[in-house]
């Protein structure tokens, strides 16, 4: 993964790692940036922007989001659509939730 600040005039076919509100237009998060759209920021005066371009090996934050609810989500969970790198779990009956609290940190501690 290539993930940083770059001029925007090189950020053609990257993905935005932040929102950018140009007047009344904003580029949200996850949008992979045309030549249209370069050309719109600057000629709004935007002159970096941070982006990320994946290499190969990489996955997709959307795709990543919805294995790791697969993978979470159990009898009783609807998974929602993954959007900006997340996804949300819906419960379908009533009941307990039971966080294993170490599963969570072991995931959070991974160094992407």
């Amino acid at each position: 993964m290539q993930f940083g600040t770059v001029p925007v005039e090189t950020a053609a076919d990257a993905i935005l790692v932040h929102g950018v509100r140009v007047g009344e237009a904003r580029f949200k998060k996850g949008r992979r940036l045309t030549s249209a759209d370069i050309s719109h920021l600057k000629q709004s005066g935007i002159a970096e922007v941070t982006v990320v371009r994946l290499e190969a090996d990489d996955v997709p934050e959307d795709v990543a989001a919805t294995r790791i609810a697969q993978r979470s989500g159990g009898d009783g969970v609807r998974i929602g659509a993954a959007f900006t790198g997340r996804t949300n779990l819906y419960a379908t009956t009533d009941g307990i939730a039971v966080i294993a609290a170490g599963t969570v940190d072991a995931l959070n501690a991974i160094d992407e």
